[in-house]
């Protein structure tokens, strides 16, 4: 077998076994090529070549840039854009994690959908990036953004106690966080219950919690 190059670079002469390409054969990113010929004794080049794809990329990709998509009281989705100008980005280039690693998306080629959250709950997100080469290189993890899930409608309130002039309510949260707030409105007029003693309606919506509104 003859020396195989890399542009003009001599990469080598051998028979068999398993092949390195010697330090400054490859001396910028992006893809290179190696075409192995073969000679017989006579030293008579073979018809053909065989040709091996070597990525070679030191830099790791883009830090991406994470958005966030559709949100429900139980899923987060969240995608994140990258780029990277050497090998390129590896087919499945993104890493989500939610909380620091509580849950992840493992390696993506789209978006991730976090699902079984708690509703009206804040989360974190974060995402990094790999390229296309053998042994990939990594992006830094983005910072982390931070999306609440949305609240759960609540349930009808219950009403007693009625007279000519008052009612009570109790308000039913419908397994939202305690930290949930709230506003009430009368049906018939669209005014709003306020916060003054005694409760009043008026026509600025009032938001507070199940404890607030004791």
């Amino acid at each position: 077998m003859r020396p195989r190059t890399i542009g003009a670079v001599e990469a080598g002469t051998q028979t068999t076994g398993s092949f390195a390409v010697p330090g400054g054969a490859i001396s910028s990113a992006g893809t290179w090529y190696v075409h192995v010929v073969a000679h017989d004794s006579s030293e008579v080049p073979s018809a053909n070549f065989t040709t091996y794809t070597i990525k070679y990329d030191p830099n790791a990709p883009v830090v991406p840039t994470l958005s966030f998509g559709s949100i429900t009281t139980a899923s987060i989705t969240v995608s994140a854009s990258t780029s990277d100008t050497g090998a390129g980005l590896h087919a499945t280039p993104l890493y989500f994690e939610r909380d620091s690693g509580v849950a992840n998306s493992g390696w993506t080629s789209g978006s991730w959908t976090d699902s079984s959250l708690s509703p009206n709950t804040q989360y974190s997100y974060r995402v990094k990036a790999r390229d296309a080469t053998a042994t990939p290189n990594e992006s830094s993890f983005t910072t982390a953004s931070l999306k609440y899930t949305a609240a759960n409608a609540p349930g009808a309130p219950t009403i007693s106690s009625a007279t000519s002039t008052t009612i009570t309510l109790t308000l039913n949260a419908n397994s939202n966080p305690a930290a949930t707030e709230f506003s009430i409105q009368e049906a018939s007029s669209g005014q709003y219950v306020q916060t003054a003693t005694p409760r009043i309606l008026g026509a600025s919506e009032v938001w507070q919690t199940v404890t607030q509104w004791g």
